[in-house]
């Protein structure tokens, strides 16, 4: 990411400022340490998930498969034409 070391520890004790993230010890290496998501953003990642799927099922609710699959490939085709316009 091009990002200096202070950055990223500065991004990372942000993050656990905010309950984002917990560094614990690791279990494998004592010298090191692992970087966690807090419970309490595990529940807000779970909720939003839960939100998502149930929005996918509202939205694709009376369209088969075959016809996902024509309607990605003709997005990825228009979105390959608009990469190719320049």
């Amino acid at each position: 990411f091009n990002l200096r070391r202070a950055t990223i520890s500065e991004v990372l004790q942000t993050m656990e400022k905010n309950n984002i993230i917990e560094r614990c010890v690791s279990e494998v290496d004592n010298r090191t340490k692992e970087i966690k998501l807090s419970k309490e953003t595990k529940k807000i990642f779970d909720n939003n998930k839960r939100k998502f799927l149930e929005l996918e099922s509202i939205i694709t609710n009376n369209i088969s498969d075959n016809e996902l699959e024509i309607f990605i490939n003709v997005i990825n085709k228009m979105k390959d034409n608009i990469q190719n316009m320049n």
